[in-house]
C-alpha cells in the first residue's frame, strides 16, 4: 500500500504580477513535500516490511537580475527514516529481525530560474538548483530468536518466552552533492500572492564525490510533484 501526501509552500507578495516582475525584484520562497511508502510480502510465519518516508523543506532568497531571470540562494532540510523488519516462524521457533535507518541534512543551495509568462496570470517557470552538504545517518538494528514469542508488535519484555537478542548501533556522516531541473506552472490569484504546481523533472545526485554513487531520476510522477505560494518584495 502506498501513501502519497505532497504539502508544498512557497509564498510570494508585491504589487505587479509575476509576468511583469522586473530586475531588482526579490523572491521569498518557501516549498516542502513529504512522502511515505509502505510495503509488506508474505505470511505471517514469514514475513518482510518496509516502510518509508521522507520530509523536505526549502526555504530560499532569489533576485531578478533581468525581466525574466532570477537567481537566489537557499537551504534545504531533509530528514528520512526507512524501517525495514523481518518475522520467521518454524514450528515453536521465531526469528525477528529489524533495521531501522534515519537521516538528516542541511544542504546549502543555489539556485538558477527562467520564467515565461503564458498568459496575465499564468507563468512557466523553470528552476536550476545546485547544492552540497552533510548527510547524517544512525542506523539500527536488532535480532531477536526464541521460542513461543508473541507476534512482532507485541511486548516481549511482557511475555513468558525465552528469547535472546543481539543489537547494534551506528552512526555516519555522507558528502551529498545534487543537481535539478523542474519545470513549474505557476497561477496569480492576485496581484500579491501566486501559487505553483511542480512536475518532478530531472535530478543528478552523487555520495562522497565518487562515480560509482552517481545517480539520475527522471520523473513526471506525482510523487515528486510540489504546491506552493510564492511572495515578491520590491
Amino acid at each position: 500500500m502506498r501513501k502519497i501526501i505532497v504539502l508544498s509552500f512557497i509564498v510570494l507578495s508585491t504589487g505587479i504580477l509575476w509576468g511583469q516582475a522586473s530586475k531588482g525584484k526579490y523572491i521569498l520562497r518557501l516549498d516542502g513535500n513529504y512522502i511515505k511508502d509502505i510495503k509488506g510480502s508474505g505470511v505471517i510465519s514469514n514475513a518482510d516490511n518496509e516502510k518509508q518516508s521522507l520530509l523536505q523543506i526549502n526555504p530560499s532568497i532569489g533576485k531578478f537580475i533581468s525581466d525574466k531571470i532570477e537567481i537566489g540562494v537557499g537551504i534545504n532540510f531533509l530528514r528520512s527514516n526507512q524501517l525495514n523488519t523481518n518475522q520467521l516462524k518454524i514450528d515453536d521457533v521465531l526469528h525477528l529481525s529489524m533495521l531501522e535507518n534515519k537521516s538528516y541534512a542541511i544542504i546549502p543551495t543555489l539556485n538558477l530560474a527562467y520564467n515565461h509568462s503564458l498568459s496575465e496570470k499564468l507563468i512557466f517557470n523553470c528552476n536550476f538548483n545546485v547544492g552540497t552538504g552533510k548527510i547524517h545517518s544512525k542506523v539500527s538494528s536488532i535480532e531477536i530468536d526464541g521460542y513461543n514469542l508473541p507476534h512482532f508488535n507485541s511486548n516481549i519484555s511482557e511475555s513468558d518466552s525465552m528469547a535472546y537478542r543481539i543489537g547494534a548501533e551506528t552512526t555516519s556522516e555522507t558528502t551529498y552533492f545534487s543537481f535539478s531541473i523542474n519545470p513549474e506552472i505557476s497561477y496569480f490569484f492576485t496581484t500579491h500572492f501566486s501559487s505553483f504546481i511542480q512536475f518532478g523533472g530531472i535530478q543528478y545526485s552523487m555520495y562522497e564525490w565518487k562515480r560509482e554513487t552517481e545517480n539520475i531520476i527522471i520523473s513526471c510522477n506525482p510523487v515528486y510533484w510540489k504546491l506552493g505560494l510564492l511572495l515578491v518584495i520590491n
